[in-house]
């Protein structure tokens, strides 16, 4: 808490005390590596490691450096006093390894700590709470390092990951700059991930179903995680089979090696074969439904569902078409998947269907150069609203009788340069 009397971090280093009690109960104690073997060592012409070990009788850290690194820690209250536990956790940019023990009265400490944080986590009320908590945590890199603590708390970020809640499952993503998330420290390459990337594909499953940003969320993975994707996708992960057929189906891979590796993957196992055959499938519909032909405006009976839209838009070309209403059907956010599909659409009518937030974040990333959306009398609210503003081509926009609080309008307003008619009657924003 930056609030309170707490000493800062550079306070603790210069050796300066505050009028609290906070005073070091345990002495430390530098152990020195001997004299001869450290001149012995600095004749040889490779680098060779050296260890410093601070040591006291609850807490062992032990630094490795290469012998570039400052040969001796001074703390800066004089030359011929004793480094603190700080100075040697912050040695020098140069610490390759660390390895942190516990006292057996610090081992307890810290087991009672992350039992209580695997308690709370058990209960569905309090999981959203903590959740929210332990995002922003800054955890330092050595208590990350520590084998039994991200081990431990492994459990409390498997209960965030099996949460259905978007308030829930989305604190695994990082919040802080400079700072993973527990998404990126608990998968493959990360610091706390022992399990070769089963709790990676736990999150990556939750995350996608309800990730709005789909393509810019494979892109990431695609850049920064595709070893590991392809990895479980070959060992039969069905998560990671879909996420492969999704990067080639968004078109996120464009390196040509990459993406026949990938179909190489796909088809090397018995469900990523059947899921690559099923996509094959999907883009030769694709091809057909995005061929030029077909007519400019279509208007769906009343009542039609979701399955009405499917089977029409599967039945030949609809590549010139502009103008589709789908008002007074009973189509809701799942048919989106095939809205994104018509890549001349400039004008949507959804006035009083059940298309809900879901659907409005997928329109929002696909169909760009969407002008006019109605939304009269849909139950959206804030948290599909506000994706619109990816949308700069809109110019007229109907959000009359929805849940379009104040902020939002404004907000919409400010993002949107080319929006000239809105219609917010009946709302907060009115």
């Amino acid at each position: 808490n930056s609030r309170d009397n707490s000493p800062s971090l550079k306070e603790i280093r210069n050796g300066c005390q505050q009028p609290c009690d906070r005073k070091p109960t345990l002495p430390l104690r530098l152990l020195h590596p001997s004299p001869d073997l450290v001149s012995q060592e600095a004749t040889l012409s490779e680098a060779r490691l050296k260890s410093v070990v601070v040591a006291s009788s609850e807490i062992h850290v032990e630094v490795e450096h290469t012998s570039t690194a400052k040969p001796a820690l001074t703390a800066s209250a004089g030359n011929d006093s004793e480094p603190n536990l700080i100075d040697c956790l912050m040695v020098s940019p140069a610490c390759s390894t660390m390895s942190i023990e516990l006292g057996p009265q610090a081992d307890r400490t810290l087991g009672c700590y992350v039992e209580i944080l695997k308690l709370l986590s058990d209960y569905d009320d309090w999981r959203p709470s903590l959740a929210s908590l332990l995002q922003p945590i800054p955890f330092p890199k050595e208590a990350l390092a520590h084998e039994k603590f991200t081990k431990e708390l492994k459990y409390v970020i498997q209960r965030f990951a099996e949460d259905p809640r978007q308030e829930v499952h989305s604190c695994l993503l990082s919040v802080r700059a400079g700072k993973d998330g527990w998404f990126q420290l608990y998968s493959p390459g990360g610091v706390a991930c022992d399990d070769d990337g089963e709790l990676f594909a736990s999150m990556v499953h939750i995350l996608m179903g309800s990730c709005y940003k789909t393509k810019k969320f494979l892109l990431s993975l695609a850049e920064n995680k595709l070893g590991p994707c392809m990895l479980l996708a070959l060992r039969g992960n069905q998560t990671m089979v879909e996420i492969l057929c999704l990067m080639l189906e968004y078109n996120i891979i464009d390196n040509n090696d990459t993406q026949l590796q990938i179909i190489s993957t796909l088809e090397s196992t018995g469900v990523g074969k059947r899921m690559y055959e099923q996509l094959c499938d999907r883009q030769r519909e694709l091809k057909e439904l995005q061929r030029k032909g077909g007519p400019t405006r279509l208007t769906l009976p009343s009542k039609s569902t979701d399955a009405d839209l499917a089977r029409l838009l599967s039945s030949g070309s609809f590549g010139n078409l502009e103008n589709l209403s789908l008002a007074f059907t009973n189509v809701t956010s799942a048919c989106a998947e095939h809205l994104i599909k018509l890549p001349s659409l400039k004008q949507l009518n959804l006035w009083s269907t059940q298309f809900g937030d879901a659907g409005l974040r997928l329109l929002s990333e696909h169909l760009t150069m969407l002008q006019v959306l109605n939304l009269c009398e849909t139950p959206v609210t804030d948290a599909g609203l506000l994706a619109l503003s990816s949308m700069k081509s809109l110019c007229s926009l109907n959000m009359n009788s929805t849940k379009l609080s104040a902020d939002t309008y404004e907000d919409l307003k400010a993002k949107l340069p080319n929006l000239k008619e809105v219609d917010v009657r009946y709302t907060e924003a009115w």
